[in-house]
């Protein structure tokens, strides 16, 4: 139990750093946090930073990616 409340929060620093880094136009920063925090969890962990990943590439006009990312998320 302990390890997987570790990840969650491993995961979320991450989420929390892409979501700043896209709010400052560093979409290719947010990308790298995005990604290596989807490689830190496992199931309900991610999902919420494969959402909020998945918006930031709608916004970006990347609906193939943003697709891909919903049904991971």
């Amino acid at each position: 139990m302990l390890l997987g409340s570790f990840s969650f929060w491993v995961v979320s620093c991450n989420q929390s750093l892409a979501l700043i880094m896209q709010e400052r136009g560093q979409l290719d920063a947010a990308r790298r946090q995005f990604e290596l925090g989807a490689t830190k969890g496992v199931g309900l962990e991610v999902a919420p930073l494969l959402h909020a990943w998945a918006v930031m590439e709608w916004k970006d006009g990347n609906a193939e990616k943003a697709r891909e990312l919903f049904e991971k998320a």
